[in-house]
């Protein structure tokens, strides 16, 4: 029994081939021979070879007995050239690869425990040397010619031997290797030329496949040199990328990163320029965090740029590298800076950390396209090992900036802590004081040591105050000139403003620090209470006057009318009796309105006008008061949220009112008059219009009839308190007073 497989071996390894041939038949002979049923020899055959070869099995009978080709399963080898020589190296017994003169790869191999002639073969395709592999085909072809030369030798006569000679020397140059050889068959006839056109068409057909060899050879010794090149490319970059990763591990120096990371990369990418940018997202705008190679104006360390129109903001918005192989002739970006320097090409890649583009790294040559995809995929693999230590970099740069911002802020808070004339004091939630600035030691008579860790209710006069403060700063965070009495170190008391702000805690639910300022306002209350008791003081002497010329205005003139209408009708009692009635008529008359000026003269002196009506309710009282004299018709609107004004404003307020009454009864000749008190933010407004004769207000005399004492006095109260008098008048069109007096 014999075994035969077939496959393809690469011609550049047939030493290994052989190798591998050997073992491949060993194995499937030990495979057969393990087999215990002839019907699963060729099931293991369709298992053991491969796709491109074929394998049978020979009985010592010469008939197949398995088969790759299932066709053939039982049939006989006859005149097959591989089965012949199993059976010719079976007796043997010996485990052999040889070459078959088709330059066939053959190995053969007992099987053991069969029989005794059972041999493996496996042929594969030719693996000998090209040159080899056309020897042997000359070979054969030229013992085929010197077959047909023998058999035209015996037919011929003596005079074609020359020519025959010259055959069989060409042949046996031919299978000495020389391809070139031809021969001239113009001198030959018959089957001899037929047999030379055929020589010389085997030549050239010997010399092409030599050729078309050599070209794959060639071919292939190229490959084989670009795949080492990669290799060694590919060795380089790693090496690269891992010498950047040494350099990133073994220092925090981010200066000292980039210079060594600069310096690997001048050997394994060539550049003219290499820059290091740092994108600020918000301002619009890239930072140089590193520049190397030939200087570039306006683009140094640490220069800032605008993002707008540069190949940077190009980057950014497509999130890819960006190559040009010619800088002028390629967008996008003003780069005209960058040609007059000499560079022709670029590349610039982003550098990403968490999903965002954080910088770039960029390239710059002075020739024209030196990068290409390798380059981008080597700065693209490096960008993963340096991104890192660059964010590092800058949140560390950032970190150490926020310390030294908060450095200098401490610095120039405590200056001014220090430094500052108002009391400045800090208290825990708990109520204890953790730090004070001299003026507020100086303003309790106290030492560092005796405030520091005090309670801050030892300094209140009132614990009530404490109580309300701690309300107000716990509810709102904030206080504002709260007033309250505090006590020196000797128990002076002191009437103080404080100023207060709660700091957060770092826990929501609890009250944290409380810094605040303190002022002394003891002093300037002593002299408010002076001011006011200057001003009440004032105010008599100004209710004095204003009674003085009441009376001078009313009584005293309606007295004098009285007394000379008595007069007049004394005359006439003796001269016209029947006149002495008349004047009787007019005296009691004067007397009726004197005697209302008094009554109204003595309810304006009366107290209860504002100790027992709020401000509202006493102008509508002198609103009613002037209806009831006169008759006119009066109202009274109020605007704006009211609320409690001081003592000294209502009553100026008040008598401003009633003195603009006054005026319209006595010189308006009015129908209407229209009162409005205005509460504003920070003021009081009222106004008094009439519809009456009004008056030319640049030619009267401030102590004229149509002004008199009233206007004098009305601008003399508005203007003690800050307030400001305006009146607005012409013949005709009535009478605007109107009055404004701060209230805070």
């Amino acid at each position: 029994m014999a075994i035969f497989t077939r496959h393809t071996v690469s011609e550049t390894f047939s030493e290994l081939a052989s190798d591998d041939t050997l073992s491949q038949v060993k194995l499937l002979a030990n495979e057969v021979s393990s087999s215990t049923d002839d019907r699963d020899l060729q099931a293991l055959l369709a298992r053991f070879v491969k796709e491109d070869q074929f394998a049978f099995l020979v009985a010592e009978g010469g008939n197949y007995l398995a088969h790759s080709d299932g066709s053939k399963v039982g049939g006989s080898v006859g005149d097959d050239f591989s089965a012949q020589v199993a059976a010719e190296l079976a007796a043997g017994g010996e485990r052999v690869v040889t070459e078959s003169t088709t330059g066939r790869l053959v190995g053969f191999s007992p099987v053991p425990g069969a029989f005794s002639t059972a041999v493996l073969i496996v042929d594969g395709t030719v693996v000998s040397t090209p040159m080899g592999r056309i020897q042997r085909a000359a070979a054969v072809q030229l013992a085929v010619s010197l077959v047909l030369v023998a058999v035209a030798g015996g037919t011929v006569i003596w005079f074609v031997f020359k020519p025959v000679q010259r055959l069989t020397k060409a042949a046996e140059e031919l299978g000495a290797g020389n391809l070139d050889v031809q021969i001239d068959s113009s001198e030959m006839e018959g089957e001899l030329e037929v047999l030379a056109l055929a020589f010389n068409q085997m030549s050239r057909q010997l010399r092409g496949d030599r050729d078309e060899l050599e070209q794959r050879v060639e071919e292939r010794t190229e490959e084989l040199r670009r795949i080492q090149e990669a290799e060694r490319r590919l060795a380089e970059e790693s090496a690269f990328l891992s010498q950047v990763g040494q350099i990133v591990s073994s220092t925090l120096d981010i200066d000292e990163v980039y210079e060594r990371f600069a310096a690997e990369m001048k050997k394994l990418v060539d550049f003219d320029r290499l820059a290091i940018n740092i994108i600020d997202h918000e301002a619009g705008v890239f930072v140089f965090r590193y520049a190397s190679g030939l200087l570039q104006p306006g683009r140094q360390v640490p220069d800032v740029v605008a993002l707008k129109d540069t190949q940077t903001e190009h980057v950014i918005a497509t999130g890819k590298p960006l190559i040009r192989g010619g800088i002028a002739s390629n967008p996008p970006a003003r780069d005209e800076l960058s040609v007059e320097l000499g560079f022709r090409s670029s590349i610039m890649v982003p550098l990403f950390h968490k999903g965002r583009i954080l910088g770039t790294l960029s390239l710059r040559s002075r020739r024209f396209n030196t990068y290409g995809s390798r380059e981008q995929s080597v700065l693209e693999r490096l960008s993963d090992y340096i991104t890192p230590a660059i964010a590092n970099a800058e949140l560390y740069s950032q970190q150490t900036k926020a310390e030294e911002a908060l450095r200098e802020s401490e610095e120039r808070f405590r200056a001014l802590f220090e430094d500052s004339r108002d009391a400045i004091f800090i208290s825990s939630p708990e109520g204890k004081f953790i730090d004070l600035n001299q003026a507020a030691l100086d303003l309790f008579g106290l030492t560092r040591d005796e405030a520091i860790g005090a309670n801050v209710a030892e300094r209140y006069a009132n614990p009530a105050d404490q109580r309300r403060f701690q309300r107000d700063i716990v509810r709102s965070g904030v206080v504002r000139d709260f007033e309250e009495k505090l006590l020196k170190k000797d128990g002076t008391e002191m009437d103080c403003l404080v100023t207060a702000t709660r700091r957060p805690a770092a826990d929501s639910d609890s009250v944290g620090e409380i810094q605040g300022i303190i002022r002394d306002i003891t002093e300037r209350k002593r002299a408010e209470e002076t001011l006011l008791q200057q001003a009440r003081e004032l105010a008599v002497l100004e209710e004095r006057s204003r009674m003085a010329r009441e009376i001078h205005d009313t009584l005293a003139q309606g007295f004098t009318g009285i007394f000379l209408q008595l007069e007049a009708g004394e005359q006439a009692l003796s001269e016209s009796p029947d006149e002495v009635a008349g004047h009787l008529s007019k005296a009691k008359l004067l007397a009726q309105e004197s005697l209302q000026e008094a009554r109204r003269s003595v309810w304006d002196l009366l107290p209860h006008a504002l100790e027992q009506l709020d401000l509202v309710d006493a102008l509508q009282e002198a609103v009613d008061q002037f209806v009831a004299a006169g008759g006119e018709q009066a109202t009274l609107k109020v605007a704006g949220e009211i609320r409690e004004l001081m003592p000294t404003v209502q009553t100026a307020i008040l008598r401003i009112c009633q003195e603009s009454l006054t005026n319209v009864r006595r010189h308006a000749e009015a129908n209407r008059v229209d009162v409005t008190l205005t509460f504003q933010h920070k003021a009081v407004y009222l106004a008094v219009q009439d519809d009456g004769q009004g008056f030319d207000t640049e030619n009267v005399a401030p102590e004229s009839a149509a002004g008199g004492f009233g206007l004098t006095g009305m601008g003399q109260r508005a203007k003690q308190l800050d307030g400001a008098l305006a009146v607005k008048s012409a013949k005709g069109k009535g009478t605007l007073v109107e009055v404004t007096i701060p209230t805070l």
